[in-house]
Formats: C-alpha cells, structure tokens, sequence
C-alpha cells in the first residue's frame, strides 16, 4: 500500500513539475520551490512545512529515479547530475577530470557556443565515445526552447501512475521483503503454497496453461493416476492434445483477416508542379554506432537543386533518419 500511495503522490510532484498553472500549484511554489528546482527543495529541511508539500516531497523521492531531460536550450539541465543521456545516466561517474562544487553546478547550456555543441571542451572533460554520443543530439536553435523533463520508464515520456507502481514494485519491492513469514501463518499448507507462487509472479494462468497445453495434460493425466484410483488413461492421448490445441487457436485466431502480400516496386516520381521535393536518408554503422545522413533537392522538371551530407557522432538509425530531415528542410 505505501508503494501505491508514493506512487499517487508522484503524480502530483509530475504535475509541479510541468508547470501546471492552477491555485495549488502556484501556492507550492511560493512557499517551498523558490528556484523552480523541485528535487532540491525536496532535499532541504523547511520548518512547519505542511502535510500536502512532505506528501509530494515524498512522491517526487520516487520521480527521481525515473525522471530524464530532453535538451532544449540547456538552460535547466545540469550538467553533470541530471540524467539526459539514458545509456550513461549521471555524467559525473564518466568525467576525466576531478570536479569542483562549482562544476558541478554548470548547466547543458555552459558547454554549448554558437548554437553548437562545444567538441573543444567536452572532448576535455568527457571520454571520446561519450562525447561522439552528445553530438549527435540536437540543440534547438530556439535560445526560447526550454528544456523537457520527461519520465523515462515510458515511450511517450509521459507520467503514469501504472509505470511508477510497476517499477517501485519491481526493483524496490519483493527483493527487499522477507516472504519467509508466509509459512509461518496458520493457514492450509495449499493455501500458503498458493500465496508463495502469487506473490513471486509465478501463477500459471489460462493463458500460460494453453501455450503449454502439452505438459499441461500430462501433468493433470498423472496426478489423476496417482490421486484417482477409478482414473482411466484416454486410448487417444495426442489426438485430444491435438483437438484442444486446434480449437484454443481457433479461438483465439479467428477474426484475424487473411495477410495478403502484394509486390510494390518504389521509384522515385517528380514533384507537383511548382514544388520542391527532398529525399533523404539516414544510416548507423553497426560496428560503430556512427550515424550519417544524406538529402538531395529536386524541382518538378527533376533538376538538381542541392544537395548534403552530414556525420552526427553516435547515435540510432531514427536518430539518423530525423537529423537527415531537420538538415534538409533548413536547406530548403
């Protein structure tokens, strides 16, 4: 229960932290978040401080862990203790060089000149490999841009009460309880049975049960044996598995429509009169994780109107894909 509630809370600590403008929210922030850093003041002690902000303080505890940045101007993000690169979590485990109180105070935005990114520096500071994977991330050229706190146990980077339980649960949960208790209960020794499998996660539903219908019936057709003196062997055991097989996919399968493969051959066509087309194209090298990318400009009549190519340090193929994009349309 106090996992669920820390996992509500977080909800609210979210809320504050994407500046929703409501009466509650502007009401927390004077009083207990003066610099707009909600972790902080988390972490300060404020005398008297009310029932509603230590609930939140103690929902936010848990955002941390899942809490991400995605860069906007650099602006917010600290440098080297805030998590903005998933693959290398806090950069201040990564520095080659001892780091200062007040270097750990510098934000995204100290390392970044001229709307790029500062290679000079960074290289000065940071392995190499790390430094090729911060350049392939974009800086918005907007200096307006702010950056974006996003929780990062989801895909859409969206808080949800579900994902902060799940991963509570997992990774803070039953490996710290002592399930030994449940044996000492006075209860039937299938009933605790029954409590040990649940709550490892280890319940054989239907569906389970029917992906292993095999094992399933021999193992029901030998305890009937053991347990049911006038239990009698079917004369046609793989027939009946095979029946319950068939009729389980059938049941599950049937509105599923008929894949029809058609051939499509993919040529390029000139654009609408009047209009520019961009093609472009991106790719990651396996070996290296190198990402490149790649565009040409053509009118209506397929004349040549420009072109590029770019390297963007490591990174993914859709990362790839995406610089590609952004690369081509400010040409255009």
């Amino acid at each position: 229960m106090k996992k669920m509630n820390q996992a509500l809370l977080a909800k609210a600590g979210w809320r504050l932290m994407q500046n929703e403008n409501g009466l509650w929210d502007s009401m927390l922030k004077a009083k207990y978040i003066k610099d707009g850093n909600i972790a902080k003041a988390r972490n300060s002690y404020i005398h008297n401080s009310s029932s509603t902000w230590r609930g939140v303080a103690f929902g936010v505890e848990l955002i941390s862990k899942g809490l991400k940045w995605r860069v906007g101007n650099g602006s917010q993000i600290l440098f080297w203790t805030d998590v903005w690169i998933s693959e290398f979590g806090s950069l201040k485990c990564q520095a080659t060089v001892p780091l200062s109180v007040d270097q750990l105070l510098k934000k995204v935005s100290d390392y970044i000149y001229d709307e790029e990114w500062n290679i000079h520096k960074l290289k000065s500071i940071l392995p190499w490999h790390i430094v090729l994977r911060i350049i392939s991330i974009h800086i918005c050229w907007r200096k307006s841009e702010l950056d974006k706190a996003i929780w990062g146990l989801s895909k859409s980077g969206d808080f949800s009460v579900k994902s902060a339980y799940d991963f509570h649960y997992k990774f803070c949960g039953i490996s710290s309880w002592q399930w030994n208790f449940i044996w000492k209960l006075r209860l039937p020794p299938r009933v605790l049975s029954f409590l040990w499998i649940l709550l490892h996660d280890k319940l054989l539903t239907n569906v389970h049960r029917a992906s292993r219908a095999t094992l399933w019936f021999i193992w029901k057709w030998r305890c009937n044996s053991i347990f049911d003196p006038e239990f009698k062997l079917p004369s046609c055991p793989g027939l009946i598995i095979k029946r319950y097989l068939v009729s389980w996919m059938n049941a599950n399968y049937e509105c599923t429509p008929d894949i029809v493969l058609n051939t499509c051959l993919i040529a390029w066509s000139p654009s609408l009169m009047d209009l520019i087309k961009l093609n472009v194209d991106g790719n990651m090298i396996p070996e290296s994780g190198f990402i490149t990318a790649g565009g040409v400009l053509r009118d209506h009549k397929k004349n040549w109107l420009g072109g590029f190519t770019l390297k963007k340090g490591i990174g993914s193929v859709l990362e790839a894909e995406l610089w590609g994009l952004f690369e081509g349309l400010q040409i255009v």
